[in-house]
């Protein structure tokens, strides 16, 4: 709900650093304290994967996938290689893409 990436949340200290991983010390959801990947990592990896299920999700996935939150850790994965998965919850505000045709 809080556009939140493996243990990154807004605010948190593993969104501004170089390191590879981080302790997150306040994380707002238990438990408090866990170890993540920092941004840069997770942004340095050949491809990302984002799972996004329920309802809860729906209006902060579309703010972060459309650049109308920036400050989310969901907004600061690096587009290029990242592919998301939903479901029809939490896709439930996205705007519809046309798929484009295959070649004949």
């Amino acid at each position: 709900e809080d556009g939140h990436v493996a243990s990154l949340f807004p605010g948190g200290a593993g969104l501004v650093t170089d390191r590879v991983c981080v302790g997150v010390t306040d994380a707002p959801k238990q438990p408090a304290r866990r170890i993540s990947l920092s941004l840069d990592a997770i942004n340095a990896a050949a491809r990302r994967l984002v799972i996004a299920t329920g309802a809860a999700k729906a209006e902060p996935l579309a703010r972060a996938l459309s650049g109308a939150e920036p400050a989310s850790p969901a907004a600061l994965l690096a587009p290029v290689d990242t592919v998301v998965i939903v479901d029809a919850d939490a896709a439930r505000q996205l705007r519809r893409v046309p798929r484009p045709h295959a070649p004949h």
